[in-house]
């Protein structure tokens, strides 16, 4: 949890009311009282098989998939209250994707889930040799290991890298190789055309 009082730093709720001798909900009520900004949530891998309802928005045409986040520096630290971390999502969006909705609930076949996050957004938002494998259009590959990809981040400690993702190339250049980050940075800002 993310929380003003040090005392629930670094610290799930259930945590806290087991420290307290008091209900999870009840020490949730607490934590929220005395730090309305708090952020509290759930960590959506212990959550139940993907509901079949999702299944079919996963399946519609018109849907897309993207993950609306920041990432940090592994290394930083932030050293003082009020405690904010990135969401799970900053590092772990896509191989939560992937491990749902292909490998466990089967919505999608892969070739379907790579469309949803490539071509069909870069169309969609008009970026230019975007999302497409062919030659001229930038180079943007990630090799993953689809049985084995999966999402590692916790509330509390966010910013670990998936497994399964073993090949990341951007913009022609390797950025990841055999799962370490090669220090390249070949990155930028995408401009979408008017």
């Amino acid at each position: 949890m993310e929380h003003k009082d040090p005392a629930y730093a670094n610290k799930t709720i259930e945590q806290i009311a087991q420290e307290r001798g008091i209900d999870p909900l009840d020490a949730l009520m607490d934590a929220i009282v005395t730090d309305p900004d708090a952020k509290t949530g759930s960590r959506g891998r212990d959550s139940p098989r993907e509901d079949p309802v999702r299944g079919m928005w996963y399946r519609h045409p018109a849907a897309m998939v993207g993950v609306d986040t920041y990432a940090l520096d592994t290394t930083w630290r932030q050293t003082s209250p009020p405690w904010n971390l990135p969401s799970e999502n900053s590092f772990n969006g896509f191989a939560s994707y992937f491990r749902r909705v292909v490998r466990e609930s089967k919505f999608l076949s892969v070739e379907e889930a790579v469309k949803k996050v490539t071509s069909q957004s870069a169309a969609k938002f008009k970026l230019r040799d975007r999302g497409v494998l062919r030659p001229g259009a930038y180079a943007d590959i990630v090799v993953m290991d689809l049985e084995h990809v999966t999402d590692r981040g916790e509330p509390l400690d966010p910013c670990r890298y998936p497994v399964g993702i073993e090949h990341v190339i951007v913009n022609g250049q390797i950025v990841i190789r055999n799962s370490a980050h090669t220090k390249a940075r070949p990155g930028k800002i995408l401009y979408r055309e008017r």
